[in-house]
């Protein structure tokens, strides 16, 4: 739903998304929402000052970003 356009938008909103240092990895979480099987995906910036979370959710046998943040 967001777009190409939108998620340029959003990363640039959001300076930690744009660090060169790989985020590192923290946490996978399975839920499900109404039937759907979704998946919470955890990583902490390299500097340790953003938590990025990205939700995924299965559809179509495929998994696809349903939602990205960065706090």
């Amino acid at each position: 739903m967001l777009g190409r356009d939108g998620l340029v938008g959003y990363v640039k909103a959001h300076k930690s998304l744009k660090e060169k240092a790989p985020a590192e990895f923290v946490s996978f979480n399975v839920a499900e929402r109404e039937g759907l099987p979704l998946a919470e995906c955890l990583f902490r910036t390299a500097d340790q000052r953003a938590a990025v979370k990205v939700l995924l959710a299965r559809e179509g046998g495929a998994w696809k970003v349903e939602r990205l943040t960065a706090d």
